[in-house]
C-alpha cells in the first residue's frame, strides 16, 4: 500500500510556530479517542443508562400497541445504528490513516499480535451472534415468548440481523484499509469532519448500551457461592467486551496494543456489570 503523504510542517515545526488550525490538528491528531468514550460511557453507565433501558423498553412496548409516533421512534433508532457506523467509518477514516502514516505505520490496520480479532470471518461472526441475541431478546421482551410462529415478526428480525452483521463487516474493513488517494471531498479532510464522525462513532456505542442494558435488565438471580459469583463476574464481563468490540472497533484498530485500552474498555462496562450481579451501582 501507499503510505499517505504528510506535510513536513505537521511533523516537525514546534508547537509556538504552529497557527491556531494547525495547533487543532495536532491535538486532533495526538487525542486519546478511546479512552475518552470509554470515560463516557462508564459514566452513563453509572448514571443515566438504566433508567434509558427502561424508557427504551416503555417506548417499544407501546409501538408493540399500536403507537405510531413510538413505532417511528423504534424504526429511527434502528435506522442510526445502520447509518452512524457508515458515516463515522467515511468521515474519520482519512484522519486515521494520516495518524498511522505519521507515525510511520504501513499497510492495513491492526497487524499486531492482536489483529486476530480484525480477522472479517471472526468479525462477521461476532456482530452475527450478538445482533441475533439483541434481537431475540428484544423481540421476546416486547412481543412474547412465541416470536418463531409470528412469519410478520420473525423473518424481518433474521434479515434485519444478516443485514446489520455484513453492513457492519464491510465498512470496517474498508475503514481499516489506507486510502489510495485524498478523499475528493473537502469536508472529508477537515477536523469539521473528523469531529462530526466522531460524534457518530460515540452516539453509536451509546445506542448500543442502550440494548446491551435492556438485556441484562432484571435477568440474574442471586449468586449461590463464591464460584458462581466468580464465574458470573467473568462471564458478564466477557460478553460486555464482546458487546462493546463492535462500536468500539474504530478506536480499537489505532490503541488495540495499548493495555490501558482494554482496561477502560472493562472498566467502561463495570456499573452494569456489577449492578447484574449485586444489583448495587
Amino acid at each position: 500500500m501507499t503510505l499517505i503523504p504528510i506535510h513536513p510542517t505537521e511533523a516537525v515545526a514546534p508547537a509556538s510556530a504552529l497557527t491556531p488550525r494547525a495547533r487543532l490538528r495536532a491535538f486532533a491528531a495526538s487525542f486519546d479517542r478511546g479512552m475518552l468514550l470509554d470515560v463516557v460511557v462508564f459514566a452513563l453507565n453509572l448514571l443515566v443508562m438504566r433508567r434509558l433501558a427502561r424508557e427504551f423498553v416503555a417506548i417499544a412496548r407501546h409501538a408493540n400497541a399500536g403507537d405510531a409516533a413510538a413505532t417511528r421512534f423504534l424504526g429511527i433508532y434502528f435506522l442510526l445504528m445502520l447509518v452512524l457506523p457508515a458515516a463515522g467509518a467515511v468521515l474519520t477514516r482519512w484522519h486515521f490513516h494520516r495518524r498511522r502514516a505519521a507515525r510511520g505505520e504501513r499497510g492495513e490496520a491492526g497487524d499486531a499480535s492482536w489483529g486476530c480479532l480484525l480477522n472479517p470471518a471472526f468479525f462477521l461472526s461476532v456482530s452475527l451472534v450478538l445482533t441475533t441475541v439483541v434481537a431475540v431478546v428484544f423481540t421476546t421482551e416486547i412481543f412474547g415468548d412465541d416470536i418463531s410462529n409470528r412469519a410478520e415478526i420473525f423473518l424481518p428480525t433474521i434479515l434485519g440481523v444478516m443485514v446489520f452483521a455484513i453492513a457492519q463487516t464491510v465498512l470496517v474493513y474498508r475503514y481499516l484499509s489506507p486510502p489510495s488517494r485524498p478523499p475528493r471531498a473537502a469536508f472529508l479532510r477537515d477536523e469539521r469532519g473528523l469531529a462530526l464522525g466522531d460524534a457518530c462513532i460515540f452516539l453509536n456505542m451509546i445506542l448500543f448500551q442502550v440494548l446491551w442494558n435492556v438485556m441484562m435488565s432484571g435477568r440474574f438471580a442471586p449468586p449461590t457461592g463464591v464460584e458462581d459469583l466468580l464465574g458470573r463476574l467473568f462471564f458478564l464481563w466477557f460478553a460486555s467486551i464482546l458487546v462493546y468490540f463492535p462500536p468500539r472497533i474504530f478506536y480499537l484498530a489505532e490503541d488495540g496494543d495499548r493495555g490501558r485500552a482494554w482496561a477502560t474498555m472493562a472498566l467502561a462496562n463495570t456499573p452494569l456489570v456489577l449492578h447484574a450481579v449485586f444489583g448495587v451501582i
